[in-house]
């Protein structure tokens, strides 16, 4: 009989210092032609005094988008280039190999879209989250069960959601999310994942779960740019769950 998984309920102050010897943690944007409200999303991390530095990865937008990410720039933000679109995959390991070598005493990265979809205030949250408990994949789950929820994004959460509890033997709310705080000692192996594309995300959820690493889902705000969707709901006020892999899983990949 498998085991259902762990929860944690060890209280949590979001609040607390990184473990020591740690900084901040970084924020790293994979961008392929961002919209123009990513430089007020990101004044806004700049401003909060919660990460160390911030990190954006222009994969390929080409010359129409130069402005935004010379914008970018003028803020502070280091921009790395990729000379035509590689794939999110590839961008998020760029930024976190960046980040591997340029800021090896970070608690983690904190990567979140280009595209508007997540709000400032969630990044910092899952910001402290990650700060707090240093061990822990942390996720920014939205939720699926409004009616202004497009069908494709419902659709596609289902199916690598049922991905994910088959293979991994856990239930993910959000296995699409790319609001996630990710610790620095799972760096190295997320750069040695093969996949390069949007499959990189659900690859290192199956890599957490094969190395019984704690993940932790904190709920954010849901919004959605395609379809001229308009937030589903706002969760931020929801208790987190914190589980992981138990020993007892009779799943393949645990």
């Amino acid at each position: 009989m498998s085991t259902s998984p762990t929860v944690d309920t060890t209280p949590r102050h979001d609040d607390a210092p990184a473990p020591e010897g740690f900084m901040l943690p970084v924020a790293l944007i994979p961008a392929y032609k961002p919209t123009p409200g990513l430089l007020g999303i990101v004044r806004e991390l700049g401003e909060s005094g919660t990460f160390h530095a911030i990190v954006c990865v222009d994969d390929g937008s080409g010359m129409e988008y130069r402005h935004l990410f010379d914008a970018l720039e003028g803020m502070g933000v280091t921009v790395l280039r990729h000379a035509t679109n590689l794939g999110k995959g590839n961008a998020l390991k760029t930024g976190i190999n960046h980040i591997a070598v340029n800021h090896p005493e970070t608690v983690g990265a904190v990567t979140l879209d280009a595209d508007g979809q997540h709000l400032a205030k969630d990044c910092i949250a899952v910001a402290k989250a990650l700060q707090a408990g240093g061990r822990e994949l942390v996720l920014g789950v939205r939720a699926f069960d409004g009616e202004s929820v497009p069908f494709r994004s419902r659709f596609g959460n289902t199916v690598t959601r049922s991905v994910a509890r088959f293979l991994a033997g856990v239930d993910i709310t959000d296995t699409q999310t790319g609001l996630r705080g990710i610790p620095s000692f799972l760096f190295t192996s997320l750069l040695r994942l093969k996949s390069g594309g949007y499959d990189f995300e659900l690859d290192m959820l199956m890599t957490v779960c094969e190395q019984k690493i704690p993940l932790r889902q904190l709920p954010i705000e849901t919004v959605y740019i395609d379809n001229n969707a308009t937030p589903a709901s706002t969760r931020s006020g929801t208790p987190s769950r914190s589980i992981w892999c138990s020993s007892g899983s009779t799943s393949p990949r645990c």
